[in-house]
């Protein structure tokens, strides 16, 4: 592990591509897999929000309201009433200083009741302790020198860091802590299969139940288990059988950046914890699944995170045809944002 100010380059705005990605890619391939799933039913729906906007994506829960980030309007949070789901209320951040951000790269995340403003391009982390005043005057983040494409809370004064080396150019981690201002970078953990750039691309959550930090690689069968200072606690496998990367890509001179050129290759296309799992939308599609409902639905593997073992699979219904942009869980529901409509559904299985 590397100590402090390396930068991290620019890849992409993470919230937006996941968003794109749930909407147009799904579990629809030509090809048919051989490994084995165990379905069960797992939702029931409850009721849906009219939003009256298709901007909103969920930034958490703190007791029994949820906030909503809008990427039409990144500097103002609504906070929704979970037992009124009519009363919605309107929270306007505002920054301690005259910096100008990059608003498209803009994303809000929580933990507990501590709320991170961050912005990966510029870069800046701000953050809040309290939600209770309709304007909110956020205060600086101590550590904000590493360029990043997605962040991630892990304590009220954490936070870990997606980003792109430029030399060797792959992907790489990082943190940096408030109180003490320091900054660390990671870049060593991704293991690089292919062309060290989409091979080790991939999705990062922490999961407050185990304190431990979960990396999914994108193209890959495999997971890796964090702890809190980014060393590797252990390694688990999705049920389908890629261990290798099936990505290709190419450099492209006149837009001086890396494409992927290889269709279809994602296999793990979104995923989220809560409790002890870990949630995997599948890419892929095998012989003993329903198809009917696989065509209609996202197809969601769950893994038990401290035995990194597969417990279930099951499919959580499209809306209108289109697929959720955000989701998370908590407690014994599960939330998912479709367009203008939040849709609440009930847990019917233990996590």
């Amino acid at each position: 592990m590397k100590s402090v100010y390396v930068i991290i380059i620019l890849l992409s705005i993470v919230g937006v591509s996941a968003t794109l990605l749930i909407a147009n890619h799904s579990a629809t391939e030509e090809k048919v897999y051989d490994f084995k799933r165990q379905p069960m039913e797992m939702v029931e729906e409850l009721e849906g929000i009219d939003l009256g906007f298709d901007s909103y994506y969920i930034i958490g829960v703190a007791g029994e309201k949820m906030y909503l980030g809008n990427t039409q309007s990144p500097f103002v949070v609504t906070q929704l009433s979970l037992t009124e789901p009519c009363h919605m209320r309107s929270i306007k951040l505002t920054l301690p200083d005259s910096t100008r951000l990059f608003k498209r790269s803009i994303r809000i995340r929580m933990i507990d009741s501590t709320l991170f403003f961050m912005e990966g391009r510029t870069p800046r982390v701000y953050f809040t302790r309290s939600l209770a005043s309709d304007t909110v005057m956020l205060e600086r983040f101590a550590s904000d020198e590493l360029y990043f494409f997605n962040a991630l809370p892990v304590s009220d004064a954490s936070i870990f860091l997606q980003g792109v080396s430029h030399s060797p150019y792959t992907n790489i981690l990082g943190k940096e802590s408030h109180y003490n201002c320091s900054a660390i970078i990671a870049d060593s953990i991704l293991e690089k299969q292919v062309d060290g750039l989409f091979c080790t691309s991939g999705m990062l959550h922490y999961n407050q139940a185990l304190n431990l930090a979960v990396y999914l690689y994108s193209h890959r069968n495999e997971y890796i288990l964090l702890d809190t200072n980014l060393s590797i606690m252990g390694k688990g496998n999705t049920i389908d059988t890629f261990t290798v990367a099936r990505v290709r890509s190419v450099y492209v001179e006149s837009d001086r950046e890396r494409k992927l050129v290889s269709p279809n290759s994602q296999i793990n296309l979104y995923s989220f914890v809560a409790g002890t799992s870990l949630f995997v939308v599948s890419g892929l599609l095998t012989r003993y699944d329903n198809f009917d409902k696989a065509l209609r639905s996202s197809v969601i593997d769950v893994y038990d995170i401290s035995s990194q073992t597969y417990c279930y699979t099951f499919y959580l219904p499209d809306f209108e045809g289109q697929r959720f942009s955000s989701i998370m869980v908590s407690g014994n529901k599960l939330y998912a944002i479709y367009r203008k409509k939040l849709r609440v559904f009930r847990l019917l299985q233990p996590f």
